[in-house]
């Protein structure tokens, strides 16, 4: 459905010789005392009339008000004959006019046209507006196209709209009335419409965020950017199937944020279409929309739309997928609906690290430091991705989540061959939280590997700790499956592959040179470079940032003192005999 040229409420009292054909169907706000001099039409002279009011001594008939309008259903192809009786008709405020209101509920986008001449019952003046709230009008309401006898609205969205008629002395019919609305089909459209706006994102009503399956798209802010085409990035869905799209928007705190796919193709995103619609409660605000691909979506790319708007008075709430909101960013996306099970298997992963571990959680002081990078460090420091690992990111919002579910660091995931456990078939970056939790760069999502369904030995590795694999392959594919590393009751390969406090198992910590074992003392111990660190002139030195020396990971490098990075690793090594090496347990 495309979206309707805006008119500025300041225009509205527009003579009819001057309003543009084009200028249908825009919400627009009311401004006090504006209904009393604008929008009715003479259908002999085709020009604008002064009001006049008679008192009446009859009681108001009930449709004096919006909320007292019958609702008739309304579908392209037919006419509703709208009768009611004016009699005793007074003067409301607002809109300040003697007026009686009909109502229709539209079932599909339609054009829609109101006859005031039907025979019998012919006004003289009608107002050439439709109002699209109740009993808030002045909200918004609808300019027409007309006629001396007829007002038109094209491409109206399915939904409830209620007529003003008329109802003056002397120029309308007195008592018993009767209007005419007839429905036609909206002309098909042919293409994608492509909002535009007065002020695009430029005071931060952005995109930022968006993830749904493979697709994990961080959007950076373009100054006017209003609409984004990243038709080119995209992920396979399965019909029947349930699914979560996240999404973050920007630097304002009220925002509407909405997503749609056109599943059948028709270049519209209809109601029935859209994935879900949330309100912003902060900046960089994270909204997760559940929805199920419908059984019957046929096969092949569809066009994904997500947006945000910063909905101003009059215009359309919940959001249009069109409407030229002044406000706005709007980013299309593309998903290829398959009747098959795509290559995707899922993880949902908890593991604990020795070093940030207090309590029964770990220390997020990477994160509040500021430390944590947006992008996953392991590429940098030499870990091989494969099967489409490498390169995850995050965002500024996910950093700033505090509490059980704030960030500790990124952690390094492997999916390994179910018969050869040395190869590696597959890997992700994933944020690790402070209750254990991996999960993707959105802070929500679990891991999802491109790889086929199947069985894998699960491994997980850190930049400072001592990594650990699962002793048995598990049955991985697109149901997530859950591992729990921090379970003493979770096998892992090799012997003592993990430390532990009570119940509770995590990875070994101080593998501060990227090799396989931490060492105390000897050649290339892992001691020795935590002094280096600050220039190892010094032990009572501290250098603030994220190293790997720094192995309780509170976001400072110690080497003596309370916290002191160095007690850690004769830890790992065992403090009875610091000549001992702690190996890694991977094949």
């Amino acid at each position: 459905m495309n979206s309707p040229l805006i008119i500025p409420a300041s225009l509205a009292i527009l003579l009819l010789s001057t309003l543009p054909a084009a200028a249908q169907g825009t919400p627009e706000p009311i401004t006090d005392g504006q209904w009393g001099g604008m929008s009715l039409s003479n259908n002999n002279l085709g020009s604008e009339l002064p009001v006049s009011f008679a008192d009446r001594a009859a009681a108001p008939p009930v449709n004096n008000v919006c909320s007292g309008a019958t609702v008739y259903e309304l579908s392209p192809g037919q006419t509703v004959m709208m009768s009611g009786n004016n009699t005793g008709v007074v003067v409301t405020d607002p809109p300040g006019l003697m007026i009686v209101w009909e109502a229709f509920t539209l079932t599909a986008c339609a054009n829609v046209v109101i006859d005031y001449c039907v025979p019998g019952s012919v006004f003289t003046n009608h107002i050439k507006n439709l109002a699209v709230n109740c009993p808030d009008f002045l909200t918004g309401i609808l300019l027409g196209a007309n006629t001396a006898c007829t007002v038109s609205f094209q491409d109206l969205a399915p939904g409830t709209y209620w007529i003003p008629v008329y109802a003056a002395a002397g120029i309308t019919p007195q008592g018993p009335y009767t209007i005419a609305v007839t429905a036609t089909t909206c002309t098909a459209p042919t293409a994608y419409c492509i909002p535009i706006s007065t002020f695009g994102p430029n005071e931060g009503d952005y995109i930022s965020w968006v993830q749904l399956g493979n697709l994990d798209m961080v959007s950076t802010f373009q100054v006017n950017k209003t609409y984004v085409d990243n038709t080119a990035y995209t992920t396979q869905l399965i019909p029947g199937q349930l699914y979560q799209i996240s999404v973050i928007s920007g630097a304002y705190n009220t925002d509407q944020v909405a997503a749609w796919i056109d599943y059948n193709d028709d270049f519209s995103f209809t109601p029935d279409e859209k994935l879900g619609e949330g309100t912003a409660t902060s900046t960089d605000s994270l909204k997760v929309f559940t929805f199920t691909v419908p059984a019957n979506a046929p096969v092949g790319n569809k066009r994904l739309r997500v947006r945000t708007a910063n909905v101003q008075p009059g215009q359309p709430l919940p959001l249009d997928p069109c409407y030229n909101y002044s406000r706005c960013e709007t980013e299309d996306y593309t998903v290829f609906i398959t009747g098959t099970q795509p290559a995707e298997v899922d993880l949902d992963l908890r593991v604990f690290l020795q070093g940030p571990y207090v309590g029964s959680s770990m220390n997020d002081g990477l994160r509040a430091a500021g430390f944590v990078p947006t992008t996953e460090p392991y590429t940098g420091l030499g870990y091989a991705h494969t099967g489409g690992g490498g390169g995850e990111t995050t965002t500024a919002a996910v950093l700033a989540v505090s509490g059980n579910s704030a960030v500790v660091d990124w952690v390094f995931v492997e999916l390994r061959n179910a018969n050869d456990p040395a190869t590696v078939i597959a890997t992700k970056s994933g944020l690790l939280l402070r209750d254990g939790k991996v999960v993707a760069g959105n802070g929500v999502s679990p891991l999802i590997f491109n790889i086929p369904a199947g069985n894998y030995h699960v491994a997980v590795r850190h930049r400072n700790h001592l990594g650990c694999m699962t002793d048995a392959p598990l049955q991985l594919d697109a149901n997530t499956t859950t591992l729990d590393f921090t379970a003493s009751t979770t096998e892992c390969y090799g012997i003592d592959a993990r430390a532990s406090s009570g119940d509770v198992r995590m990875l070994w910590a101080g593998n501060t040179i990227n090799d396989n074992n931490v060492k105390y003392t000897g050649g290339n111990n892992d001691r020795d470079p935590i002094l280096a660190r600050f220039g190892g002139s010094s032990p009572t030195g501290t250098a603030s940032g994220y190293y790997r020396e720094d192995v309780n990971m509170d976001g400072k490098v110690k080497y003596t003192g309370g916290g002191n990075d160095r007690d850690p690793i004769l830890v790992t090594t065992g403090s009875g005999n610091p000549s001992s090496v702690r190996v890694e347990q991977l094949p």
